[in-house]
């Protein structure tokens, strides 16, 4: 029998809005945090508020900060069986 298990917190990330407001060439420009982006039950179809950002205005950087979200950690638990039969005294066979 053999076990492992994995678990990491949750990990931070920022919100893009994919275009270069900014117009620094990046892409990578931040929007605007308009309202509250926390829900009172995240699910992974709706983890966050996206009505509570908006885009920044043209030469413009948004103001929402870096890492402002945490995802969700991930639990990983893996599990194995093994069994092990003699045919002979030296062959066997084993399923795992």
């Amino acid at each position: 029998m053999s076990r492992s298990m994995a678990s990491i917190s949750c990990r931070p990330f920022t919100i893009f809005t994919g275009t270069d407001n900014s117009n620094t060439g990046g892409n990578q420009d931040r929007p605007n945090v308009v309202g509250d982006w926390h829900v009172s039950d995240p699910s992974p179809d709706r983890w966050f508020n996206t009505a509570a950002f908006a885009k920044a205005a043209a030469g413009t950087y948004g103001n929402a900060g870096r890492n402002i979200i945490r995802g969700d950690g991930l639990k990983n638990f893996d599990f194995g069986l093994s069994r092990s039969f003699k045919i002979t005294e030296r062959q066997g066979l084993q399923f795992r």
